[in-house]
């Protein structure tokens, strides 16, 4: 197995223990995370051409700065974590404060998640080879670190596509699916 598709999952462990953490945990800093999100909802208007803009200007930020906070090394694993937590804690709170249903969430996360989850996977491999670089820096090993820097930012020109992808699928598709599951399960 190759270093790349063994550190993808790690990092997809990773990702998938903190969505558990984040079901589990009290973590009340989300709460306001959760309630910003609720409201850029209400400003799109649920308009899917404007949520599908928000998502993917969103997500090619926190791509882009997973990518770059790998000169400081923890950040980009944080930022992988903290997403997990969130979707961990999301879920929960869908549960207990509305009565969803774990298969209507599960429709609501997977259409799009399918893309996304492993998008953030690949920013957050990419922040952790800079973070590499800066290591090996420290070490006082020869390292470029503007020149890996480059060429983990050059993937956006991967990762950027996908994340249209993604946002019109989360914006077009996902609520489709979510409708659809709901009649199935009877609570539309």
């Amino acid at each position: 197995m190759s270093t790349g598709l063994r550190a993808g999952m790690a990092l997809l462990t990773l990702f998938l223990a903190s969505v558990v953490a984040g079901y589990y945990a009290n973590f009340g800093y989300l709460d306001e995370a959760l309630r910003q999100l609720q409201e850029t909802a209400k400003e799109t208007g649920f308009n899917p051409a404007s949520i599908a803009l928000t998502i993917l200007i969103k997500n090619t930020v926190v791509a882009t700065i997973t990518i770059l906070s790998g000169v400081l090394v923890v950040p980009p694993i944080l930022i992988l974590v903290n997403n997990g937590f969130f979707i961990g804690y999301t879920v929960h709170w869908a549960m207990v404060n509305k009565g969803s249903d774990p298969l209507f969430l599960a429709s609501l996360l997977l259409p799009h998640g399918v893309l996304e989850i492993p998008v953030l996977i690949l920013a957050t491999y990419s922040g952790l080879r800079v973070a590499g670089s800066v290591i090996d820096k420290l070490r006082h090993r020869e390292a470029s670190i503007s020149a890996r820097l480059a060429a983990e930012l050059g993937k956006l020109k991967v990762i950027i596509p996908l994340l249209v992808v993604s946002a019109l699928v989360e914006a077009l598709v996902t609520p489709l699916v979510g409708m659809l599951v709901a009649r199935m399960l009877g609570i539309a």
